[in-house]
């Protein structure tokens, strides 16, 4: 019965949420681009009063700025918030128009003219890795990349189970030319890429759980699981590697691409390279504390039954490090 129940529930589910998606597009395409964001601020507002977004954003916040004082703690837990519904409101704004993108986004010149000049380097010109966070908007990154570069640009996305939205998402990502990898296979398209020394991009503040290739670090304080691949492919390929630092402006965008200030000959292995990365995204977020994601479990396991009481209340113990 509760099997009967469950399929029904699907059913009934995808074709409500097929609706609510384009509806959601026919509201946001008829306003301007601030106007659809602050749609996204209205659902940040109330996704709020929803008590285990509120939990897991004071939680996060807490162990992060410890001293923080109500008022700033409720304005950066809106605007994560509305970064993250905005994120995907924007992908609906510009759905269709994705070659417009470049028009909301202002370069920090100094930083892409040193980029153009490395990868036009022919004679040393090596594969190139983009790293990227869950700040700004980071679909607006990959699908501005053909602006600066004659390259082409892969990544991995997770495919989404309802496949009309995962059509619609695979359209707007690959519009400008960008290459889309899933899960299942996607270390060998990377590697392909970097093998013919092209640009790969990946998304690097995410769990990675041990077995499945993370590597402990040190994030606020706290040990937290990073992605060993960074590492792994700065170890294998030398390649050249960039932070693209992407932030909400009136306009639109402020995107920059900076070169790590470090390489893998800078450090003793791949978990040290692992551990400089993690302390030099920790200093972007503390920068802009307000644009990236706090609603993510992202201290999600301790190594040790003793450090429970420093994590998070979503935390355990990991039986697999």
């Amino acid at each position: 019965m509760a099997k009967k129940i469950k399929k029904i529930r699907k059913k009934i589910q995808r074709p409500l949420e097929i609706g609510a998606i384009y509806c959601l597009m026919l509201v946001v395409k008829c306003l301007t681009l601030r106007g659809a964001r602050r749609v996204g601020v209205l659902l940040a507002r109330l996704s709020l009063y929803i008590p285990t977004i509120k939990r897991t954003i004071k939680a996060n916040l807490k162990i992060a700025f410890p001293d923080l004082d109500k008022n700033k703690a409720r304005k950066i837990s809106v605007n994560s918030m509305a970064s993250l519904f905005n994120v995907f409101i924007e992908f609906l704004w510009f759905k269709g128009r994705e070659d417009k993108i470049i028009n909301y986004i202002e370069w920090d010149e100094p930083s892409i003219k040193a980029f153009q000049k490395k990868r036009s380097e022919n004679e040393t010109k090596k594969p190139c890795i983009l790293l990227t966070m869950h700040m700004g908007n980071w679909e607006v990154t990959a699908q501005s990349y053909y602006s600066i570069s004659s390259e082409v640009l892969t990544s991995v996305a997770r495919r989404i189970k309802n496949n009309v939205l995962e059509k619609l998402m695979y359209e707007g990502r690959t519009a400008t030319g960008a290459k889309i990898t899933h899960e299942k296979g996607a270390v060998r398209a990377l590697i392909q890429s970097l093998k013919t020394k092209q640009t790969i991009g990946l998304l690097v503040d995410q769990n990675t759980k041990i077995h499945q290739g993370g590597v402990y670090a040190k994030f606020f304080g706290l040990d937290a699981t990073i992605s060993r691949s960074p590492a792994t492919f700065a170890k294998k390929f030398d390649p050249d590697v960039f932070m693209i630092d992407c932030h909400r402006t009136d306009k639109g965008f402020f995107i920059s691409y900076k070169a790590l200030p470090f390489t893998y000959k800078d450090c003793q292995s791949e978990e040290d390279y692992s551990a400089k990365l993690l302390e030099y995204m920790e200093s972007l977020v503390r920068a802009r504390p307000d644009q990236w994601i706090w609603y993510y479990n992202r201290w999600a396991t301790y190594l040790k039954e003793e450090d429970k009481s420093k994590y998070p209340f979503y935390a355990s113990l990991d039986t697999k490090a």
